[in-house]
């Protein structure tokens, strides 16, 4: 699969292994809560980049509900909640947020059928439930909104992918990528690269998302995760652990990345580690 990573062409091959649920959907929230990303090329070497302190999805709930209270007619609020509470699921592993998610989102569309933060919540959260038609008809609303955003585009990606349209899905992440290059668009180019064979093209792609991240946020140390994963699958053991540690330097306790040298530990036979 060739595809450039300036605004990369796709093209179709043959081959395409069974696909994996696509966990870099839920980076759509990274753009919506406000986390930016984007600028070269990774070096697994560079441990020294200064922390950034970042909020937490549990601080952006205290937040919005704290808005709410003062004026529970805020739709953007609204919206808001919903995507901190999606993101709030990937860092604690709690899922009964996505009942509140929903739940935020329709206050929002009830006050603003056009709110675009709830729609494309809404698409989210469809895929984080598998319902994967129902996310095309949120992505599709949202795109109807807002053409120029690419966040709608990437649940167009997703949902595709994961009902098999990988036309569709192909077209839709070209798109995303016009739209605007950045970690969310680009970790996609990696994922269909992936789909495809291209495992180096893969990892292009995807040092490309995580060298655009702002050092220090959840998006950025997710991404990050996937490229160990993508060393680990290769068999470049030495090269994920380089990875896996540069997330623990920027968060000591970022749970992804310790699994990730977890598995490089058991595949080394170093199982009583693994298991500490």
């Amino acid at each position: 699969m060739n595809i450039s990573t300036t605004r990369p062409t796709f093209s179709l091959s043959s081959g395409l292994r069974p696909v994996r649920m696509l966990l870099a959907a839920l980076l759509i929230l990274a753009i919506a809560i406000g986390w930016r990303a984007w600028q070269t090329m990774y070096n697994p070497s560079a441990m020294d980049i200064p922390k950034v302190v970042q909020p937490t999805a549990a601080d952006l709930v205290t937040r919005f509900q704290q808005r709410l209270a003062a004026n529970p007619d805020d739709e953007i609020a609204y919206a808001q909640l919903g995507l901190a509470l999606l993101q709030q699921v990937r860092e604690d592993g709690d899922a009964s947020h996505y009942a509140r998610a929903g739940e935020a989102f329709a206050e929002s569309l009830q006050r603003d059928s056009q709110q675009i933060d709830a729609l494309v919540g809404q698409g989210v959260l469809a895929l984080a439930l598998h319902d994967f038609a129902g996310a095309l008809e949120w992505g599709t609303q949202a795109q109807a909104v807002n053409p120029w955003r690419a966040e709608t585009v990437g649940i167009l990606v997703d949902g595709n992918v994961e009902l098999g349209r990988y036309a569709a899905a192909v077209a839709a992440a070209q798109q995303m990528v016009n739209l605007r290059p950045g970690l969310e668009s680009y970790s996609r180019v990696s994922y269909m690269r992936e789909l495809h064979g291209d495992v180096d093209g893969a990892i292009e792609a995807m040092q490309l998302a995580v060298d655009a991240g702002v050092p220090g946020t959840e998006s950025r140390l997710w991404t990050q995760v996937q490229l160990g994963h993508l060393y680990f699958n290769r068999g470049d053991l030495e090269t994920a652990q380089a990875v896996y540690l540069a997330a623990l330097a920027q968060r000591s306790d970022y749970i992804h990345a310790q699994a990730g040298l977890a598995r490089i530990q058991a595949a080394r036979g170093e199982y009583d580690t693994a298991i500490a």
